[in-house]
């Protein structure tokens, strides 16, 4: 029996995303090390950290961006590879549906306003406010 697979989350587009802060929760600690944003979408986020995740771990996630919060959030750890500094290239996808998640409704459109935060910094025109 194979495992099943795991939702490619680039079928969304990613944007840069160096202006956001994170804060990353495993087993109700948070991670205490820097992260630094690389790219989001409503769907997941990739961050650098000198912490390693093992892949398919939950997680815990807040975000922030301008006056806006997100959080927490249910999250799996998709990829965590190690680059030639040392650090961690972490791709995460978000579990918003989870059982697990409280306030999925709220949280699932916090993602999105993200999103669309992040649309409108980036001088997209065609942004759509859904």
């Amino acid at each position: 029996m194979s495992a099943a697979p795991l939702i490619d989350q680039r079928l969304s587009e990613r944007l840069l995303a160096s202006e956001m802060t994170l804060r990353v929760f495993l087993n109700g600690h948070q991670i205490r090390t820097p992260l630094i944003v690389l790219d989001y979408n409503r769907d997941g986020i990739a961050f650098i950290s000198s912490a390693h995740l093992g892949s398919r771990q939950n997680i815990r996630l807040s975000l922030a961006l301008d006056d806006h919060q997100v959080g927490p959030v249910e999250a799996t750890v998709h990829n965590c590879r190690k680059l030639k500094t040392g650090d961690y290239r972490c791709g995460i996808q978000f579990r918003a549906d989870s059982p697990k998640q409280l306030d999925r409704k709220k949280i699932m459109i916090g993602l999105e306003l993200l999103e669309n935060t992040l649309r409108i910094n980036q001088g997209y025109s065609n942004t759509i406010l859904s």
